[in-house]
């Protein structure tokens, strides 16, 4: 079993045209707000459009590196008890069981994810002994692997 690959062009992409279409604007109308003789358009164009590439580069590229799969690893007392523990981890992380093969379980987010361009961020579970490793983004495998060290 194996995490489905992201691509990190198309995350970037995704991200920034999204931080283009909402910084673009933004900016534009608060420097439109505080300059009472140019309109937005004007504002829009001259600084708008610059400020919403710079930004929404930015933040593709923040974006596309922590959307990358990246391993961790960590020890448990017995699969017995990491199985229970899931089942409460679960809860807490918003994902759910999609695959389950014994030593390894994929698990994906209950929702849809903001942008349909942007692909699922499932997580995958290897169990080999007193050892888990944890495939998936930063932030959703740590916020998992602290939901299943805590008691």
């Amino acid at each position: 079993m194996e995490v489905p690959s992201r691509s990190s062009l198309a995350d970037f992409l995704a991200v920034a045209a999204l931080g283009f279409l909402v910084f673009g604007p933004g900016f534009a109308w608060l420097a439109a707000r505080s300059r009472p003789y140019e309109t937005f358009s004007d504002v829009l164009w001259s600084t708008g459009v610059w400020s919403g590439l710079l930004f929404g580069v930015a933040v593709g590229l923040v974006s596309a590196f922590l959307l990358k799969p990246r391993p961790s690893s960590f020890t448990i007392e017995s699969p017995e008890a990491l199985r229970s523990r899931l089942e409460r981890a679960l809860s807490r992380t918003r994902h759910v069981i999609q695959q389950d093969a014994g030593n390894e379980i994929l698990l994906r987010p209950a929702r849809r994810p903001p942008l349909p361009i942007l692909k699922e961020a499932t997580v995958l579970l290897r169990i080999s002994g007193n050892q888990v490793t944890i495939i998936g983004t930063r932030s959703i495998a740590s916020r998992l692997k602290r939901s299943l060290t805590t008691p």
